[in-house]
Order: C-alpha cells, then structure tokens, then sequence
C-alpha cells in the first residue's frame, strides 16, 4: 500500500503535540507532504521536507495530499472541512466536529457527496482508564451499575493571553474542549441517555470564558455526571462507578498527554502505561479490596487503524456519525444552561 500523504491543517499546539509524533511514529504508512502554517517558522524547522502554504484553500488545491488533518479554533472546522472534502480530501477533524449540530450535518453531507472518509479525533477512546473500565463493565463485577462520575479537572488559575480558548466565545470554552472527551465517553459505554441537563461556570478571576461545568446523563436505572474544572489543584478521583456488587475510583488522568507534552515519543518504551500509585481501586460487596492495574493507553491506534478505514466501504471507529451525537448533545447542554439547568430529552 502506497503511504498517505498528509496536509496539516494548522500548525499549533495541537498538531505538534497529539498529531504529529504519532504520524511519524508510522513512516510506513504516512508521510507529512505539507502543513498550512501562517508564519511557518515551527513548521520548517520541524517538517524541512514538506511544502507551507499559508491558507487552506492552497492545501485544499495540492495534489500531494491524500488526508487533511484540520487543527484549528472550532469555529472554523466546519468550513475547512466542508472546503477540503469538496476538493477531494479525506479529512480528519479535532473534536468537537463542528459548533452546532447543523454544521456537522453540511459536513457529512460533503464527505457523502464527495466519497471521502470524515474521521473525528475523539482520542481519549484511547485513554488507559477508559479502556480498563470498559473492560470491568463488561466483566460484570460490579453487578448493576447505578451511579457513574467521571471527572476531568486541571489546575490553570491564569488567564492564557491571547488563547482562543479564552475568549468566551460560545463553541470555543471548557466545555467543548473537555466535555466532548467525556460525552464521547459516555456514549461509547452506556448510549444516548434519555435526557441531559448542564450547569456551566466561569470560576477563575477576570475569565471571560466557560472554564466549569457539570453534566448530568439519564439513563433508565442509572445516573451519569460529567464534571470539570480549571481550578481544581487537587481531583478527588478520575472515574468513580457504583455497582450492586461494588465501586470503583480511579484517580489519575492518563499519562499520554503529559508525557507527550513532556516531549517523549509514542514509540519509546512504556509510553502508554500508567504509574502504579494511580491504579484503580475495586471494593466488592463481599468485603474484597483489590488495586485494578490500568490497562496500557493506545493513542498510538487513532493513526494505526486510519489506513484500513479509508479504505472503501470501510467501517470507521471514529466516525462522523459519532461526531455528531457528540455535537448534538453539547447543544443541548447549552440549552439547558440557559433554562436553569433544566433536563431536555435528548
């Protein structure tokens, strides 16, 4: 198979830190031919060999690009996407997929009118601890499962100048950013839930933006909420499931961000294995206390599966269908902010 030759949309934190180590951690399947990169200076130095491009419409017209990864703020996804699936590329998208359920629409609609493949980068499938826990769900240890908690926090107490994610722009907050991780999450361990509701915040001084929320999911017999926070400098727990037969926390996030931050490759050994302090704790109803091992993250697998799912017909893990349940379910997480925090059926 002939590699895929690939068009970095954007040039920023996200597609230096959580794309591109793991494209070329593959050289036999990809090879980054060019990167749409304004001032191009990080680019060229990372990247010699490709071509830049200052605009999207010029990468959109390259013929030596196959997959278009788009990187940018989330206001722009949809036009880009649109842009570029039009002019013949497949296209993989950072989550959220698009501001407003309309907008993932027109964008399905392109890629089924263009026979490309749109592919949203809901990597945190892949976290460790979401993968240990959809392997103990299915094990049935902890009976019927009655309450679940999953809690993203971070300690960030300073406003990031000029940070997009600042602005208080509606799309562009905390809960697009971490929320989408965690509803994807939800849905891929327990469905659509019946009804959604959602109280957002603005916690940290001087904050123009949405930096807390909280989530709460219904599902018949079982209560879901999805909570985080900018300030936060020390998170009771990760995950926290309530079973008939037992409970489970799980503190620690998982260690692929940090580590790729930290400039460590997914090639190098143990990269995806989590620190034994944060193990889970499994307390079953028959007095048993057990440290559950986390099971090794896999971020690796977003790129490493791509190949097959461009293929045609091909089933696509990360769909733009699942994308889109996402983007559905932030708006009416925004609606229901603004009506007090009423529960909407979803």
């Amino acid at each position: 198979m002939d590699k895929i030759r690939v068009g970095l949309v954007g040039f920023g934190s996200s597609a230096k830190t959580f794309h591109l180590p793991f494209l070329q951690a593959l050289p036999q399947s990809y090879e980054v031919t060019a990167v749409v990169d304004r001032k191009g200076e990080d680019s060229r130095k990372l990247l010699p060999a490709a071509r830049i491009y200052t605009t999207w419409q010029e990468l959109a017209r390259a013929s030596e690009v196959d997959l278009a990864v788009v990187c940018l703020p989330n206001a722009l996804h949809a036009e880009v996407t649109c842009g570029l699936l039009r002019a013949g590329k497949n296209v993989v998208v950072e989550k959220p997929m698009a501001n407003t359920p309309a907008e993932a629409l027109q964008m399905q609609n392109a890629a089924r009118a263009s026979g490309k493949v749109l592919t949203v980068f809901h990597s945190r499938r892949l976290d460790g601890d979401f993968l240990t826990v959809q392997e103990l769900l299915s094990s049935g240890r902890l009976g019927r499962l009655v309450r679940a908690e999953i809690r993203y926090d971070r300690w960030s107490n300073v406003l990031r100048k000029k940070a997009w994610k600042e602005t208080g722009r509606e799309g562009d907050t905390l809960l697009e950013d971490l929320g989408s991780h965690l509803i994807d999450q939800a849905l891929n361990l327990w469905g659509r839930p019946e009804a959604i509701s959602c109280r957002l915040g603005i916690q940290r001084d001087g904050s123009r933006a949405v930096d807390a929320f909280r989530v709460s999911m219904s599902y018949p017999g079982l209560w879901v909420d999805l909570e985080a926070s900018m300030i936060v400098r020390a998170s009771p727990f990760h995950w926290a499931l309530h079973g008939t037969q037992g409970t489970f926390i799980k503190k620690g996030m998982d260690p692929q961000e940090a580590r790729l931050l930290n400039g460590e490759l997914p090639t190098q050994e143990g990269f995806g294995r989590d620190d034994k302090e944060n193990f889970a704790v499994l307390s079953l109803s028959d007095g048993t206390i057990e440290r559950l091992p986390t099971l090794e993250g896999k971020y690796k697998d977003f790129y490493g599966t791509l190949p097959a799912a461009l293929q045609p017909n091909a089933a696509n893990p990360f769909s733009s269908q699942a994308g889109k349940e996402v983007v559905d379910l932030l708006d009416l997480c925004r609606k229901s902010a603004k009506r007090e925090s009423r529960f909407l059926k979803v």
